[in-house]
């Protein structure tokens, strides 16, 4: 996520919990790296009513590591595939409103029946 305040973000989380099941299909899961303090991050979880995990990057020593920083407390919106060895396999960084990166990410994967 970019910032716990981000209204794309809280869109693209929405649209990710109403296509589980096609998710599933694809053995897919989300982890979601949020900056903020841990009391910002849970509120965020709790109010999206997210099934996945939430990690608070309160320092943004996950968003420096991955080059995800914007400012001070943002991070690109990003989505990035992890290999078992949990490196990054494949990134897509940015995205806004009318772009969320689905044919890329359905590419990547090669899955073609999720969104």
């Amino acid at each position: 996520m970019k910032s716990p305040t981000c209204p794309v973000c809280k869109n693209q989380l929405e649209r990710i919990k109403r296509n589980l099941g096609a998710f599933e299909m694809c053995n897919m899961s989300f982890l979601v790296v949020c900056p903020g303090s841990i009391d910002e991050v849970k509120s965020v979880k709790r109010e999206s009513d997210s099934p996945f995990p939430f990690i608070a990057d309160t320092d943004l020593e996950i968003g420096n590591q991955m080059e995800l920083t914007l400012r001070d407390n943002e991070l690109y919106p990003s989505i990035f595939v992890l290999t078992k060895e949990r490196t990054i396999r494949w990134m897509q960084k940015g995205r806004n409103y009318l772009y969320y990166g689905d044919e890329e990410l359905k590419e990547a994967l090669n899955c073609h029946n999720w969104i």
